[in-house]
């Protein structure tokens, strides 16, 4: 993972640093590069800015090249690039969202928040970035975990119903269950994993889908679902 944090006053940028180095340990995240740098042009000069994962941007970086400029930029070079700006100027908020931004710091950053938001941003890029292989004899297909609706379990078989299609694989949904902990997956049926960010409505015995779907929801599970989902909600919104 490549986070960028640019911000030109150097000691914000280093406690924004800090905040972040501190909430990857509690967090058990390792495999991640911090890209400090206090100036757009720098920036550009060194050309250290494809394949960006999440960038925390400063907006009025006194000079020509604002933190707008930078992020549509590393959009167009990684789409996928999760964007966080950060600043004391209220009125750039309607231009930060046009771009695409994840969501906004208002300086001075209150840790608490920045906690919240940093595990939004995490959570975030599990769904963009975290796959699942299936591995078959004849063929590997690889999905990712944000297009996955469901899985179901039949005949020692796994079902996925995605957006790109239905695939399947002889597999256990008891080591499935352990495969995609870390994301926003729970097993609402024996044989039933649903994403949650694809529930809209969580009924008696059936959890409705944004597809249309319909997964059932099994009377001793019904609780733990809506607890699990009711701090999904609070994760996510």
């Amino acid at each position: 993972m490549r986070i960028l944090v640019l911000e030109d006053q150097i000691e914000f940028n280093q406690k924004l640093c800090l905040l972040i180095e501190k909430q990857n340990t509690e967090m058990g995240i390792s495999n991640c590069e911090i890209l400090r740098y206090s100036s757009a042009s720098k920036l550009i000069s060194d050309d250290n800015y494809d394949n960006i994962d999440i960038a925390f941007l400063d907006i009025d970086l006194g000079e020509m090249k604002t933190g707008l400029s930078i992020g549509r930029m590393l959009k167009n070079n990684t789409p996928d690039t999760i964007l966080f700006f950060v600043t004391s100027i209220v009125e750039y908020v309607p231009d930060v969202f046009r771009i695409g931004a994840f969501h906004m710091l208002i300086k001075p950053v209150d840790e608490k928040i920045f906690i919240k938001d940093y595990k939004r941003v995490i959570d975030n890029y599990k769904q963009i970035n975290y796959r699942y292989i299936l591995d078959n004899k004849d063929n590997i297909t690889v999905l990712k975990y944000r297009d996955i609706y469901y899985i179901e379990y039949i005949n020692r078989r796994l079902y996925f119903h995605t957006r790109i299609g239905n695939f399947d694989t002889a597999s256990k949904i008891s080591q499935l269950e352990v495969d995609l902990n870390p994301s926003d997956f729970i097993r609402c049926h024996n044989s039933f994993i649903v994403n949650m960010s694809y529930i809209i409505k969580i009924g008696k015995s059936l959890i409705y889908l944004q597809d249309g779907g319909e997964v059932p929801l099994s009377k001793p599970k019904r609780q733990y679902v809506l607890e699990r989902f009711n701090k999904f909600l609070a994760r996510t919104l």
